[in-house]
């Protein structure tokens, strides 16, 4: 579970980062109509049904670990939820912002490293913060392409023990820890950034 949540949160953000920038670049229209078919495609498929396409379609005839075909999967799902939260993050910063650090010499990228993307971050965050945890919850999904996460062992022991409740228990309480020790890191993130 921490493997694919890792992975699949840092290649989906370095993945939404580029779309955002390209989507905000001068061909905006190709990007916007790329952009319109990915999202139209993470929100009318569910994820379980794209990770077994992935899984069972996409990969079939490969040696790609069933690992690396969730992380491949979130990865792409979670770079769409990225993109969408850098891009308005990052246009909610209004216009006189960037025209200001430009009349005061900065150059294109040094307006956005040190005026807009410091302003853009107080709001990104706590919208990114969700995803990230709705990810780490929807990891559950991978033991239908026979990962053993934290899912999978639970009905694992349950088959073994013929008892559901602490299995079940044990598997709550890790997937919160998991969530509340991300949703920390990202507030003292954020605290530092503000």
């Amino acid at each position: 579970t921490l493997i694919i949540s890792f992975f699949a949160i840092l290649l989906g953000t370095i993945l939404g980062a580029f779309m955002a920038w390209r989507a905000m670049s001068k061909r905006k229209k190709l990007w916007h109509g790329i952009l319109k078919g990915y999202g139209a495609i993470m929100h009318g498929v569910p994820l379980l049904v794209i990770l077994m396409i992935m899984f069972y379609v996409v990969f079939a005839s490969t040696s790609v670990s069933a690992i690396w075909v969730s992380i491949i999967t979130f990865a792409i799902y979670f770079g769409y939820a990225s993109c969408e939260i850098f891009r308005s993050g990052v246009s909610g910063v209004g216009k006189g912002q960037s025209e200001a650090a430009w009349s005061l010499g900065f150059t294109k990228f040094g307006a956005f490293r040190y005026v807009i993307w410091p302003q853009a971050v107080k709001r990104i965050l706590p919208f990114y913060e969700g995803e990230a945890v709705t990810l780490i919850k929807e990891t559950s999904l991978v033991g239908f392409i026979a990962v053993v996460d934290l899912t999978k062992a639970s009905d694992i022991i349950q088959g073994r023990t013929f008892n559901a409740l602490f299995p079940l228990i044990t598997v709550s309480i890790l997937y919160f820890l998991i969530a509340w020790l991300l949703g920390e890191g990202l507030k003292i993130l954020t605290a530092k950034k503000a």
